[in-house]
């Protein structure tokens, strides 16, 4: 079993919110850990966004310090892998997806293993930005509000605000890519927001496959 990470993941962790919001059900929010959000069944996205690769530097502020997150995607989200770094530069995580299936590689892992996340994972692992999914019950229930268009790594992002029970948030994005992230906690405040955008990028597809050697469990 991989443990999980300490602190909170937060920008992950609102997918379980985003599935939860899409079934209708309660949404999860912080609390709940991110292998389960990835745990849950995706509804496949013909294009999860509207460019076919790319490369995202983040700077993350959260109750550790300042950190970098490092995002690769390609063939529109299917593929797609997220680096979470330490403040002290140091590699956290991995975690990536084939167009298939979901895998870890963190701290905790022992050596040249990867961990099976979910066996479905064909929409990447980042959350898809999507103002229009929020139906007229959702915006009710999460109190959501349209915000001013803002400027995020060079790019003119829609943005809109909403309320859980862990907190206050507010995401932007631009072309379904979520790139702005900021949410107030009871543990404390996070800002997640892109520094830069490579679009178009060629993307070895060594990022989205197990490490050559590495052994593949399952949770």
């Amino acid at each position: 079993m991989v443990a999980k990470n300490a602190g909170f993941d937060l920008y992950h962790d609102h997918q379980i919110m985003e599935v939860n919001m899409s079934n209708g059900a309660p949404a999860g929010g912080a609390a709940a850990s991110g292998a389960a959000a990835a745990a849950a069944v995706q509804t496949p996205i013909h294009k999860k966004y509207d460019v076919k690769s790319g490369i995202i530097k983040f700077e993350v502020k959260d109750m550790s310090g300042t950190r970098q997150e490092i995002v690769y995607f390609d063939d529109y989200g299917t593929k797609e892998r997220i680096e979470t770094y330490k403040p002290d530069g140091n590699l956290r995580e991995t975690r990536f997806t084939d167009g298939q299936k979901m895998y870890v590689i963190n701290e905790y892992t022992p050596p040249n293993t990867a961990y099976i996340m979910t066996e479905h994972a064909t929409n990447g692992t980042e959350m898809r930005f999507d103002k229009e999914g929020f139906q007229p019950e959702q915006k009710e229930k999460y109190k959501y509000q349209d915000k001013p268009d803002m400027t995020v790594a060079g790019k003119n992002c829609s943005a809109y605000y909403m309320e859980t029970d862990y907190g206050k948030a507010i995401f932007a994005g631009w072309s379904h890519i979520t790139l702005y992230h900021s949410q107030e906690t009871p543990y404390g405040n996070i800002l997640k927001q892109a520094v830069s955008l490579e679009e178009n990028a060629g993307i070895p597809a060594d990022k989205f496959a197990v490490p050559a050697g590495y052994e593949v469990k399952s949770q």
